[in-house]
């Protein structure tokens, strides 16, 4: 899993009794594939792209990177909600995606989320993982190709997605509307001399939602901040103690001290388990380098086109008094 996501991408991990090992992300703010591959153990079972902020990961190097090692690919695409790849929907060409439906997300249903997959086992064995109770209303065992087992009870409730019923209808608006105010922000940077832009590995299959300027040094990272903030556009680094993003594996307390559920420990001091899975606050030094040079900012799908040309405006002012 990346060292950049949401404490959700390894706790999900450790609820199926695994171990969740920490690799570092590149420029995209996504997983480095090089060290997806320097990490890959004879224990290794599955890899989890996270497409953070609706930009996708780079996942044709990931999946070949799987087919070579015989790994499954479960793709968090929960802040990617619609994103594409390759003129597909993120999470269509693995084994599983997800979808997060929380209110800070392109659509919501007040919170929760979805999985998919375009495969029948799966499928069914995401059935069992929501409903434990399924195979006693559907007794007749010949409708189930696996045998049924019973785990957390994760079942979703009528309101909620007859909500994201509705909000699926929006989602391509949305969507569209992002990518425009986007491309008019893209368009309308001068050439950068402080910063580089985040890379984007399918610019067309991109949300639109959020655009990083990755300064070339942290003190440069910090007077863009301070400077944009006088401009009126508050800007703060991923990594910053005054501006803290708290999807960074640093904050991950639970994961990084190993805590189990109970005094048991579980997975890491599962007898079963002969791996060495270290973890440290500094294990992951390229993703902390970084994030505390990446800027962030938002669009969303209240703001028009003289929102983002304001924005573009006060990042060309900032990056060239800087230069």
């Amino acid at each position: 899993i990346p060292a950049y996501t949401f404490i959700a991408s390894p706790a999900a991990v450790v609820a199926v009794g695994a171990v969740p090992i920490i690799a570092e992300i590149d420029e995209s703010l996504g997983l480095d594939p090089a060290d997806v591959r320097a990490k890959i153990t004879p224990h290794t079972k599955a890899i989890m792209p996270v497409h953070m902020q609706g930009v996708p990961c780079r996942l044709a190097e990931i999946q070949t990177i799987a087919r070579e090692h015989n790994l499954a690919v479960l793709e968090d695409c929960c802040q990617a909600v619609g994103s594409r790849y390759a003129g597909k929907p993120t999470g269509a060409t693995s084994e599983a995606g997800a979808w997060s439906l929380n209110y800070y997300k392109m659509i919501t249903a007040g919170d929760g989320g979805l999985f998919f997959t375009n495969d029948s086992d799966v499928f069914e064995r995401g059935l069992f993982q929501s409903e434990p109770g399924l195979p006693m209303w559907l007794k007749d065992r010949e409708t189930w190709r696996s045998p049924p087992f019973s785990r957390e009870c994760y079942r979703g409730n009528e309101i909620l997605a007859a909500i994201a019923r509705v909000q699926l209808a929006r989602l391509d608006g949305i969507i569209e509307h992002c990518r425009r105010l986007k491309g008019v922000l893209l368009e309308s940077l001068a050439e950068p001399k402080c910063y580089r832009l985040q890379h984007v590995d399918d610019p067309a299959g991109d949300n639109g939602i959020s655009v990083a300027l990755l300064a070339l040094t942290g003190e440069l990272a910090s007077r863009m901040s301070e400077a944009l903030s006088a401009e009126g556009l508050g800007v703060g680094a991923a990594y910053d103690r005054g501006f803290p993003d708290r999807h960074i594996f640093t904050y991950w307390d639970s994961i990084l001290n190993r805590n189990g559920a109970t005094q048991a420990g579980y997975p890491w001091k599962d007898p079963a388990y002969t791996g060495r899975a270290e973890y440290s606050p500094d294990m992951c030094p390229r993703t902390l380098d970084i994030l505390s040079r990446a800027l962030r900012v938002g669009i969303n799908v209240s703001m028009r086109e003289r929102h983002v040309r304001q924005i573009a405006a006060a990042i060309n002012k900032v990056d060239a008094a800087l230069a």
